[in-house]
C-alpha cells in the first residue's frame, strides 16, 4: 500500500517525491490588503487573543521575504510565554483531565431505559435527545 501511494504521489509530482528544502522555494505572497482584511477579521473574531495575530504575522513575513527572514520572525517567543498563553494551554489540558474519572476503568454500557422527572424545557429537550439516540 505505501509504495502504490508513493509511486501514486510521484505520477502527480512529476517524479520528484524526494525530501527537499523548503528554504529554496519562492511562495506567491498574497497582497498586503489581503492581510490587512484578515488582521481586522480576526481582531474582532478572537478579540484580545495575541495568538492570531502573531500568525499573521509569521504567515506575511514568509510570503514577502525569504525563508531566512521567516525563520527569524517565526523563532520569537512572542506569545507562547504570555498569560495568555498559559491560560489557554491550562484550559486545553484542564478539558482533557476532565473526561477522566478516577477509579473508573470501562466505559457504560448501552441505556435500554430512561426515567425523566419534568417535562419543562429541560425536560422536553433530553427526552427528545433520548429518543432520537
Amino acid at each position: 500500500v505505501i509504495k502504490a501511494a508513493v509511486d501514486f504521489v510521484g505520477e502527480r509530482a512529476g517524479g520528484d517525491t524526494g525530501p527537499w528544502k523548503v528554504s529554496g522555494k519562492k511562495t506567491k505572497g498574497a497582497s498586503k490588503e489581503v492581510f490587512a482584511a484578515k488582521r481586522k477579521q480576526y481582531a474582532k473574531l478572537r478579540k484580545g487573543e495575541n495568538a492570531p495575530q502573531a500568525i499573521i504575522t509569521c504567515a506575511e513575513v514568509a510570503a514577502e521575504h525569504d525563508y531566512h527572514q521567516g525563520k527569524k520572525i517565526e523563532g520569537v517567543p512572542q506569545t507562547g510565554t504570555r498569560p495568555q498563553a498559559k491560560a489557554l494551554q491550562y484550559m486545553f489540558f484542564a478539558e482533557r483531565q476532565c473526561s477522566k474519572i478516577p477509579g473508573l476503568l470501562e466505559k457504560s454500557g448501552p441505556l435500554d431505559s430512561v426515567g425523566i422527572i419534568g417535562a419543562g424545557l429541560m425536560g422536553g429537550g433530553i427526552a427528545m435527545c433520548c429518543a432520537e439516540a
